[in-house]
């Protein structure tokens, strides 16, 4: 079975990710003097080298430094195909390589950052969308308010018109009343005249 350098597996993560985010090998040890306060990171180009080459050992306080300085979870720093190796060497007994942890490609900042970019368009056009729908509902309730107003002024016209017939029924029944009165009253007066002219 093959085995994998830790050191090697880690150099090589180191290496792909360096220049995946386009830093030299200065700016990365500047990087590295600035979060572990050890200015040969910065004074001493090849130890970045030698860390890629996996050649030198890391301390604690490195890896979790390489790992922020890159980016990165600091376990990933251990990426190893297992079609690649089967064990790991880390200077003693071998590990499996399917037993350090689940591996992978390397994360990319880029998707991530693009997934955050899909979520802010997306909920840009939710908003808009939102906005949109308010413009409508403002519209359609200003359209409710004039259908109410022509409602009432419909509504009072009727009940004026009502009126209006009611006062014209009663003005009809008055003059039914009258023409009533004076058919009787003309009826007494042709009968008066007549029994005038027999008695005479």
């Amino acid at each position: 079975m093959e085995a994998i350098n830790v050191r090697y597996a880690i150099g090589r993560t180191i290496r792909q990710r360096r220049k995946q985010l386009g830093l030299t090998l200065a700016q990365f040890g500047e990087q590295m003097e600035r979060f572990t306060g050890n200015a040969s990171w910065a004074k001493r180009p090849d130890l970045a080298h030698q860390a890629e080459l996996g050649t030198r050992a890391f301390t604690a306080v490195e890896l979790v430094a390489i790992a922020h300085v890159l980016r990165m979870r600091t376990w990933t720093l251990l990426q190893i195909d297992p079609g690649e190796a089967e064990l790991v060497d880390l200077g003693g007994e071998l590990i499996p390589v399917k037993d350090l942890q689940p591996f992978g490609d390397l994360p990319d900042p880029d998707s991530a950052a693009n997934q955050v970019h899909e979520v802010a368009t997306f909920l840009k056009q939710m908003s808009a969308r939102a906005d949109s729908a308010e413009a409508r509902l403002d519209a359609a309730l200003a359209k409710v308010d004039e259908l109410g107003e022509a409602y009432r002024a419909a509504h009072a016209e009727m009940v004026t018109a009502r009126e209006a017939v009611s006062m014209f029924a009663e003005v009809v029944s008055d003059a039914d009343w009258l023409i009533h009165k004076l058919d009787r009253d003309v009826a007494r007066f042709a009968h008066g005249s007549t029994t005038t002219r027999l008695a005479d």
